[in-house]
Formats: structure tokens, C-alpha cells, sequence
């Protein structure tokens, strides 16, 4: 989150849980609980995993929305190779258009 809303808040994560309109989101922050309603995009920043392998999301282009696994990270480019699941294609992203995934997957759900 950005320092718009002072210490207390700056860096902290949070989780989004619903975006009821372009450019707004509600989000669980993790260390308190405290859920924030209509906060604006500009506020809130995107945490890239360290972790080979960590599930991620595609935020903007023509990929967007599509779930991938972090394969390589170079922070002196500023991009991510990632292999997106439903294709397998692989893709080099900024980094600022990918975000962690927390969300299920539909090999996630057991179907009993």
C-alpha cells in the first residue's frame, strides 16, 4: 500500500478480495484482519514472489487475468518469465503486470 495513508498502513500486505468496479478494490489486510473498502488501484502495489515455482497473476496486456508459475525473476530488467497453466505457453512479463496468486485453481478444489 502506499504511504498515502501514513506509516501505520505503507508496506503493509493485503489481499483483494473484490473489484466492484475498474480502478476500486476491497481488500483483507493480512497482519490485522482489517478489511478496506474502495480503495483506489493507485494506492495499492503489486507483490512479485521470490520463490520459483509461486503462483502468479497477469494484471495487464493481453494475457491479463491468466494464472501463471514464476519460473525466473530479474530485478535489473524489471520482467518475470512466467509459464501460464491453461496454455503452458511461456511469456516474459514486466514486472509491474504480475502480481502473486492466492486465489484457488481448479486443481486446488477436491470434487468428491
Amino acid at each position: 500500500m502506499s504511504n498515502k495513508y501514513g506509516s501505520r498502513m505503507y508496506a503493509k500486505k493485503g489481499v483483494i478480495l473484490d473489484v466492484p468496479e475498474r480502478g476500486i478494490a476491497t481488500l483483507r489486510m493480512d497482519d490485522s484482519g482489517q478489511l478496506l473498502e474502495n480503495m483506489r488501484q493507485f494506492h495499492l502495489e503489486s507483490v512479485v514472489p521470490k520463490i520459483k515455482g509461486s503462483k502468479t497473476i497477469i494484471l495487464r496486456g493481453p494475457d491479463r487475468g491468466s494464472v501463471c508459475h514464476l519460473m525466473a525473476r530479474n530485478l535489473e530488467s524489471q520482467q518475470a518469465v512466467v509459464q501460464v497453466f491453461d496454455e503452458m505457453d511461456v511469456k516474459t512479463v514486466s514486472l509491474d503486470d504480475l502480481a502473486e496468486y492466492t486465489g484457488l485453481m481448479d486443481r486446488d478444489v477436491d470434487c468428491d
